[in-house]
C-alpha cells in the first residue's frame, strides 16, 4: 500500500470481523473518514478529535489524548480492492479501511425488488407512488406479485410488475430476479410493507461499490432482510432461493434472523450493514387504514419505514 495514495480522498472506516468457521468476512461500518494532510481525521463521532501519523508503511491512529489507538500495517485484498487492517495495542480487535466510490459514482445500476402480494394492492401503491415522487426511475423498479393466478409479466407505466403462483414471502421478489436474469449490478430488497422518505434513494445510491459486499443489510443484524444484494451473489445462490419457496412464516423468520444458519449473511462471503452507523427506531402508526394500527420500525440509514402486525416481536411482516 502506498499510504500517500489514501491522504485526502474519502475513505470507509469500521470494524472488521472474519468468521472462519463460515469462511466469510463481516464488516461493521462506522461511516465515511478523510486523512487530512495536516493529520487531523475527519469521520464519524466516535473519532473526533483523533490524529493519525505515519511510520514508514504503518499508519498510526491516535486519540484526542495523544494515545496510540490503532497501528494500521496489513494489506489485504477482496476481489481486486485493497482493505487496510489494523489493530488497537495488546488486542485482537481489527479495524478496516478501504477507499470510498459510491454507486453513484460508480454508475452502478440498483435494481428496486418490491416482494409483493395480491393481497397487498393498497399497500403496494402507496408504496410505488412514494418511490417515483422521490426520484427512483420506474425502469429500476421491479414488482414480484406472489400468489397470482395469472402468471406473467406486464409492464405499466414504466414499472415491471411480475405476477407469479408462488409465495416464499420476501424471498419470492429475489428468485424472481435471478430466474428473469434482470439486468442490474445490484437489487435493494422491499417489501410492500414500507413507506420510504424522501432521501431514500440517494442514501441508497451512496453505499459504497469499491469493494465487492455481497449482501449490505440496512440494519447489521439483517432484520427484514432489506438492504442491497449483488446480483451475482444472487444468482450463485439461487438453488437455496428456490429451497425456499412455499416455506412457512416460521422458517422465513428463522432464515432472516439467521437462526439456522441459513441466512444471507452465512451465504455471503462478504457482509456489511449500511455506510453510516445509523440505527432505527420504533413506535406505532395507522400507515393504511386509521382504525389499524400497526408497529412501525424507521430504518434510519436508508430512510424508510417497515410496518408489522401488532404483537408480532419477530419483527416481521
Amino acid at each position: 500500500m502506498n499510504l500517500r495514495e489514501w491522504i485526502s480522498q474519502e475513505l470507509v472506516f469500521g470494524q472488521f470481523f472474519e468468521r472462519i468457521e463460515k469462511r466469510n468476512t463481516v464488516l461493521h461500518a462506522f461511516g465515511k473518514t478523510v486523512l487530512r494532510p495536516d493529520g487531523s481525521i475527519q469521520g464519524p463521532p466516535r473519532i473526533h478529535g483523533w490524529t493519525w501519523s505515519a511510520v514508514g508503511d504503518v499508519l498510526i491512529w491516535n486519540s484526542i489524548t495523544g494515545q496510540v489507538v490503532a497501528g494500521f500495517n496489513g494489506n489485504v485484498f477482496i476481489g481486486e480492492s485493497p482493505l487496510l487492517l489494523g489493530s488497537p495495542p495488546g488486542s485482537t480487535d481489527k479495524y478496516f479501511l478501504f477507499p470510498y466510490v459510491s454507486i453513484r459514482h460508480a454508475s452502478a445500476k440498483v435494481l428496486y425488488v418490491i416482494s409483493s402480494h395480491v393481497a397487498y394492492g393498497k399497500p403496494r401503491e402507496v408504496l410505488l407512488s412514494q418511490m417515483l415522487a422521490i426520484g427512483v426511475p420506474p425502469g429500476n423498479i421491479w414488482v414480484t406479485v406472489a400468489g397470482s393466478n395469472n402468471a406473467g409479466i406486464r409492464v405499466v407505466d414504466g414499472i415491471t410488475f411480475s405476477h407469479v403462483a408462488e409465495n416464499g414471502y420476501e424471498y419470492t421478489g429475489l428468485l424472481d430476479i435471478v430466474k428473469h436474469d434482470v439486468e442490474c449490478d445490484l437489487v435493494f430488497l422491499l417489501h410492500d410493507t414500507c413507506h420510504v422518505g424522501p432521501q431514500f434513494h440517494s442514501l441508497v445510491q451512496e453505499q459504497p461499490y469499491s469493494l465487492r459486499i455481497d449482501y449490505m443489510p440496512v440494519l447489521g443484524e439483517g432484520l427484514f432482510n432489506i438492504g442491497l444484494y449483488r446480483k451475482d451473489f444472487l444468482v450463485g445462490i439461487f438453488g437455496f432461493l428456490e429451497s425456499l419457496m412455499g416455506i412457512s412464516k416460521q422458517r422465513a423468520i428463522d432464515i432472516e434472523l439467521d437462526r439456522t444458519s441459513e441466512g444471507f449473511r452465512h451465504w455471503a462471503k462478504v457482509s456489511s450493514n449500511f455506510l453510516c452507523e445509523f440505527g432505527h427506531k420504533k413506535g406505532i402508526r395507522f400507515p393504511y387504514d386509521p382504525k389499524v394500527g400497526r408497529n412501525t420500525m424507521y430504518l434510519v440509514g436508508a430512510d424508510m419505514y417497515k410496518f408489522y402486525s401488532l404483537g408480532n416481536e419477530n419483527k416481521t411482516a
